[in-house]
Order: C-alpha cells, then structure tokens, then sequence
C-alpha cells in the first residue's frame, strides 16, 4: 500500500522505535506479544520481548505473511468467501463475544493491518479481532483505539476499507456515515472484514479494490522504487506476471461451469435443433416459428467424455462428438483420410451443415448435417445418406482441409517426442501417414517469437526461422527510445499504440508522434522494424502480449540458481520443471468444462455495464456502437468469429463489442466462441507429457570423447565475486545503504544522522541507548 492525502487519512502520533511501528523491522518476540493479558507495556529498545495489551473482548493478535492480494487477505478467514453462509457467519461471530456486550448493536471487526511496503523489509501484516459496539463507537474513536493499539510508523497514517460480500469490493471508510452504512450493510452477520493500511502522507493512497483480487504479484527484491514514471506502461496487466497462475486453482475448488445464462430463468427453445425425421428445409422454417413453451436450461456441469478413433473419425449418423470444434476437427481428418473436400454450407455454434466439393463437377450426393443436443454442447450427426462418388483430390498441390488447427493436432505428438523436428521432416511425416503434401510456410503458419532488441539475437531467428512472426518487446524498445527522445506526446501515444488492436487506431497515434517529431519514428522504423504493436499481430498465434514478460518471469525464478556449475544448474532448472508441470497436471485434473474456469468468470464480468448499441443485420452479423463517447462503430460476425476491432481475432476471445451482441441473443453462449486454446482439453494436453526423473550425476553414464576439457583459467580479481548481473540504464537500481533508521524507518543513514525525526525523539534514543 502506498499513503494520501484527503480525506479519510487519519493523523497519528509520532511513534518512537520502542513503540515497535508496523513498518520497521521487529523482533519476532515483540511482534507477537499481547498474549491476552490487560497489561500494557512498552518493548524494550534493544528489541526484546515485552507484554502487550489487550483490550477486552479483542483476540490474540496473529502474526501473518502479507498477502499477494485482496482476495488472498480474505479467502484466508475462517468459512471467507468460500461459501459460508450468513448463519455461518453469525454463529462464528457469536462463538467469539466477550461477556457484557449487547449482541444487538454489536459487530465483530476481523482486521487486516498492512505495514507501508515502502518501508517494510518483511513482508507480514498482523490480523486480529475487535468487537465494537455500533451505538457508541464512531469513526475517529474507532480509527483512535486501533492505532493506540498497534501504532504505525512514524508521521504514518491510517486509511479503514471493508469487504463487501454482495458487491464484491472494498468500499473506504472516511466518515462516520460511512461507517454507520458499514454496519446497516452487515446488520444480519455482524461480522465484517476490515483492512487497516498504514501509509506515508506525503504519497497518493492506493486503496484496495476488486481489480486487486485477480491480479498475481511478483515478488520484487529492489529495496526502492523507480520515481521515473516517463514511458512506464500503463496497463501493466495486460501483460504476463509470474509463473505461478495455477495457484487460482490450486487455492481454490474448481469453478464449475453450471451458469444459468438466462434472465429471469427462461429461455427460447432451440432454434437450431433438428429432429431425426425433418428435413433440412424444415430446420431452416424452424427459426421462424413462434415459441410456444419456454423453460429453465442450464449449462452442462462439464463437458461429455466422448470416445472415437482420432485416425478414422466415424462420420454416421448417430455418431457423437464432444463439442462443435471437436467435431469439425475430427471431419477434416474423415476427408483426409477419404480423399475428398467439403464446402461448408452452414457453420453456426450449434448447427454445421457441408456438401463435397466435387458436388456439380462430379454430381456427387454426398452431404452431412449434425447439430448440438439439449445440452448444448454435445454434437451429433443428423444426416448422412449418401457415399462418395468422386474423384480423389489429395494430389493437388494446396489441400483445402489440412488446416493450421488440422495440422498442429497431428504434429504436437512427434514433437513431443522429437522437439528437434523441423519443418522440413514435419512435411516429410505427414505426407508418409496421409499421403498429402503441405506446404513449407504452413507448418510455419501460427509460429511467433518475440526477442528483446538484441540485434544478435533477432539475426539468429531471421536465418533459423525465416517464415516465423517475429516480434520484438515493447518493454525493452521503450528502454532504447527514451535514452534518445523525450516529451509528454510519447508518454501520451507510445504505449496506446503498441496496444492498438486496429492499424485505424495505431496509424492515429502514429501520426500524433510523427508530427511532433520526425526523427522519432524515423527511428522506430530503422532500429526497430520487428512487430511491436498488436495491430501488426496475426491472428494465428493468440498470444497478445507485447512484452517478454514471460521469459522474463523464468529468469526470475532460476536466477538463485545460475551460480551453479553447468550440469547442476541444468539437473536443478529440469527439477523446477517437473514440480511445476506435475502441480499442472494435478490442476487440469481436476478442471471441468469446456473453457477454462477463469477465462469464462473473466468475460462475464465484462458482459456488465456495456454502454454499447447493437443493431443486427441478420442472426449471425451486427453493427455494435459504442455510446457516450467516441462514436465508434465495428461489424461484428458470430459466424466468422471477427470484430472489425480486430481483438478477438487476435487474442481468440471475443471483445467487448462481440460480448455485446451475443448477450443480446436469446439463444446466445459465450463459451461457445471462445477459441479452444482456452480450452481445459488444451490445457491437459499441454502438461500430459511425463518430464523424466533422474538420479544423481554420480550415477549418469560415463562418456568418452577422446579428449578432456578442462575449466577456463580465471584471473582472480579485486573485491567480492560479483553475484547478480548489471542493470541496464531503465531498471531499478537498489538503494544506497541498506540500513534501516527506526526513526524514520528510510535506508540509508542512521538514527542518529536522521534529518526527517522529531528532535524528541531523537533524544530519547539516545537516552535510552
């Protein structure tokens, strides 16, 4: 937490070292103190243990990690947020009440106190209860006994939140209104979660709120903060942060996937059913029918485990398949495997309908109609009356049904077992087990990597991988730039830029920078002309960061491991990876459902408080603008799965503007235009490989190459072998000193050299000491 001025900032006292402040450093011993005794005591200077107080009807105070976020300072409660209900809550309330109090206008406090970070070397926060008597307690009073209490660092303030279990955020405290509405809110569990933050005046206060909840912290290990704020990102959330996101699932129980998605419980029947005994034209007068009955329908719990031969999908009727994907998939390999190629006819969510593409040329009959069940997510296969009598088409130079998703289900397995494979034997593979020739770019087609502005290295992929998307990130372009050219047009364009889905949008804030300064971009186009902004982006690879977040969260993680010999240090990076795919592996385990659990919660949050107008062009097509600002209008087709924004081609999931349009359908489910990279299935299927375990290199086998390599000489030097690399000019650099004043509880200086303390308080450390 960081501090602020304004209202709801409660000044406190001074508090010298011996009052032990939340932010400095403490002895574990004093932490701990106040063991339920009503004595009231000071720690000692030199930092040994003291009794504490404890005011009556208020628990042991525990000492706790702090928590990487607002949802983890609450889950981490007794019954919390998962689940428990109002009379859980009252009665684990009840079960605490000291004697005396009136139970009617009384509330349990369960409190959360935050240390300023800034000033914090440990990582801890103390949790406690108080009970309160809403009738004769009010703000300042109640702001006044918690800091008296624990008093905070020095010139600290106080800042109160609560968390609201209805609206799931973290409403500030600033008044007594405030609080009295506080209390009507939870007048039913008298039980409230409190955060108390303490904080330096002398910065903005960044309070909790629900954004908090899904973000995933990384640790930082600078002892200071960069106050360069020129060309800082400033959506850092789009990117990718740390390495343990499994842990959403691993903390928790698994979401499941049984949503009603229908106001008010009903819904229309299916209009895209089509029983066994209609025809095809009698499916398609369906959609103009009046419903007549009208029912609750839910989501199925998860998705049917339906077993086929992947090789030789059957294609009969009567035949299942999982989901629509699955069954599209599975008929790209039938025309493989029979020689032939379909036109599509009709391709919606829960209907898909093709004849052969020979059909006028060779007068072939042969069509297949399949549609959903009443789960809406299961396929079967309607019509299927007539075989094949066409002519073979995979001798043709371009085969219309190996597709990019055909081809990477087909090759993940030889790569798995073979990660050296290239190109040239993948084509090589597949024309022995399918007698077709793919195309050398094909098998390229969905490759993207992304490099820093290494010029070394973004030579090296331009030779090794020539048809590869190649991106460069943002992160370390903005290092270069700012060395040379600064203003307030580039902190205003740059970044927006680079997050500019559509190239309207990109060449927009393109040419505000241009105008400003040629040289700039003239820059931009000689030093760095790889793919840096998403409207460049394809839409194969649905990655869509712009950063190398994500190589850079695994140096991170292996970084107190590289002063290892070679081969150790590789036996311990492989270990580190066989724990973390083994915990992803017990996570996809236990995943239900079709999309995975958070990627589903994340879009229905954002289907809220769309101030968007959907005009349809027919069921499948519509025009989405936006309202009350920009004016912006985009085309969005359900059928297709575009947005002229171009983010759900992109990123594979659909944007707000599609969000828009299918909530509005009555039929409408957003998990069924939701690209199967975010599928469960995908997910198992990327940790099901087993990394090997290994003994001890005292028992790997022994090799002879007929010669012995020896270590290099190194010429000793003066001073300390150096362990961490050296920082580039953008990076954090640590603080001078590492010494902790515990009067201001700044590094740096001591004590007694502190120009920011209380002469008082000054003189009474050296009294003391």
């Amino acid at each position: 937490m960081v501090a602020a001025e304004g209202a709801g900032a409660v000044q406190v006292g001074p508090a010298t070292a011996a009052d032990g402040g939340l932010g400095g450093e403490q002895d574990g011993d004093s932490c701990t103190a106040a063991k339920g005794t009503a004595a009231k005591g000071r720690a000692a200077a030199e930092g040994t243990a003291a009794e504490g107080r404890a005011a009556a009807g208020v628990s042991t105070p525990v000492l706790l990690p702090l928590a990487s976020s607002a949802a983890d300072m609450v889950d981490s409660a007794a019954g919390f947020g998962r689940g428990a209900t109002n009379g859980s809550a009252s009665r684990a309330a009840s079960s605490t009440w000291p004697d005396g109090v009136d139970r009617k206008s009384s509330y349990l406090l369960k409190i959360r106190l935050l240390g300023n970070p800034k000033k914090t070397r440990n990582d801890i926060c103390y949790f406690f209860e108080k009970v309160i008597d809403s009738d004769l307690t009010n703000y300042k009073d109640l702001v006044q006994s918690i800091v008296e209490e624990y008093p905070p660092c020095y010139l600290e303030v106080a800042h109160l939140q609560y968390y609201d279990d209805v609206l799931k955020t973290f409403p500030e405290i600033k008044s007594d209104q405030e609080l009295m509405f506080m209390f009507e809110k939870h007048s039913e569990t008298k039980f409230v979660h409190m955060f108390v933050a303490y904080c330096d005046p002398s910065e903005p206060y960044e309070p909790i709120t629900e954004h908090c909840t899904d973000m995933h912290v990384q640790p930082n290990n600078s002892a200071e903060h960069d106050d360069d704020s020129y060309l800082r990102n400033p959506i850092p959330e789009n990117e990718h942060v740390g390495i343990d996101e499994e842990n959403i699932y691993l903390e928790k129980e698994p979401i499941p996937l049984n949503m009603v998605l229908f106001s008010g419980k009903e819904k229309e029947k299916d209009k895209g059913y089509v029983p066994e005994d209609e025809s095809e034209d009698e499916s398609e007068g369906e959609n103009e029918a009046e419903v007549e009955d009208e029912e609750e329908v839910h989501e199925a719990d998860h998705a049917q485990n339906v077993e086929y031969d992947k090789e030789d999908p059957p294609m009969t009727v009567g035949s299942t398949y999982p989901n629509m994907d699955e069954f599209k998939l599975a008929l790209r390999q039938h025309a493989v495997k029979r020689e032939f190629e379909y036109n599509t006819e009709k391709s919606a969510p829960r209907r898909f309908r093709c004849y052969c593409k020979r059909r006028d040329e060779d007068d072939c009959p042969w069509r297949i109609h399949a549609s959903t069940t009443d789960d809406m997510q299961t396929v079967v296969v309607r019509k299927n009356p007539y075989d094949h009598d066409c002519s073979s088409t995979t001798r043709k130079k371009k085969v219309k049904n190996a597709t990019k998703h055909w081809i990477c289900e087909k090759v993940k397995d030889w790569l798995i077992e073979d990660a050296t494979l290239g190109a040239k034997e993948l084509r090589k593979k597949l024309k022995e087990h399918y007698k077709i020739k793919i195309h050398y770019k094909r098998l390229y087609m969905g490759l993207a990597i992304c490099t820093d502005a290494g010029q070394a290295v973004m030579t090296g992929v331009k030779e090794v991988f020539p048809d590869a998307e190649h991106r460069e990130c943002m992160f370390h372009l903005v290092s270069n730039f700012k060395k040379k050219f600064h203003g307030k047009v580039f902190d205003d364009h740059l970044w927006v830029a680079a997050y500019s889905w559509n190239p309207y949008l990109f060449d927009k804030h393109w040419v505000a920078m241009e105008a400003t300064k040629p040289a700039a971009t003239a820059y931009l186009r000689k030093w760095h002309n790889r793919l840096w902004s998403r409207s460049q982006f394809s839409t194969l690879c649905k990655v869509d960061y712009v950063t190398n977040n994500l190589a850079e969260c695994f140096n991170n993680w292996i970084k107190h491991h590289k002063s290892l010999n070679l081969d150790d240090f590789m036996d311990k990076v492989r270990q580190l990876i066989m724990i973390k795919w083994n915990e992803r592996r017990k996570v996809g385990k236990k995943l239900d459902g079709l999309i995975l659990p958070h990627i589903t919660k994340k879009l229905n949050a954002m289907t809220r408080e769309l101030n968007l107008e959907v005009v349809e062009c027919s069921e499948e097509v519509a025009e989405v603008t936006a309202l009350g600002g920009s004016g912006f209008r985009f085309v969005v087709n359900l059928q297709e799965r575009t947005c002229s924004c171009r983010q759900w081609q992109v990123c594979g999931l659909p944007c707000k503007h599609a969000l828009a349009f299918i909530t509005s359908l009555s039929n409408g489910h957003i998990k069924n235009y939701i690209d199967l990279y975010y599928s469960t299935d995908k997910f198992r299927a990327a940790y099901v490989q087993l990394i090997p375990a290994m003994p001890d290199k005292t028992q790997w086998p022994k090799s002879d190459h007929g010669f012995f390599m020896h270590p290099p000489l190194l010429k000793p030097t003066a001073g300390r072998p150096k362990t961490e690399r050296y920082k580039g000019c953008g990076e954090t650099k640590n603080k001078k000193g590492k010494h902790l004043c515990p009067i201001c509880k700044d590094y740096g200086h001591h004590w007694h050299n502190c120009k920011k303390g209380n002469p008082e308080d000054i003189a009474a450390m050296l009294t003391v000491r």
